[in-house]
């Protein structure tokens, strides 16, 4: 059974840099899709270029200002 193309869209991102699906909030939180994707044994080959732009000390130091910190 194929599934639809807005999923198969998610994954592609997903797989491409790591990009957790975005969906309602009701649904699931980003954190359970990625257990789910992972645990299906669907893993990223790359990640968010934005995430080049961070200083990593600076994240480093301050892992309270990112979600779930």
């Amino acid at each position: 059974m194929p599934i639809p193309d807005s999923l198969a869209h998610k994954l592609a991102l997903f797989r491409a840099r790591g990009t957790a699906p975005k969906l309602p909030i009701w649904l699931f939180a980003r954190d359970s899709w990625l257990s789910v994707l992972i645990g299906q044994g669907i893993m990223p080959h790359g990640h968010d270029r934005l995430a080049d732009g961070f200083d990593l000390d600076m994240v480093a130091a301050k892992p309270t200002i990112l979600p779930g910190g």
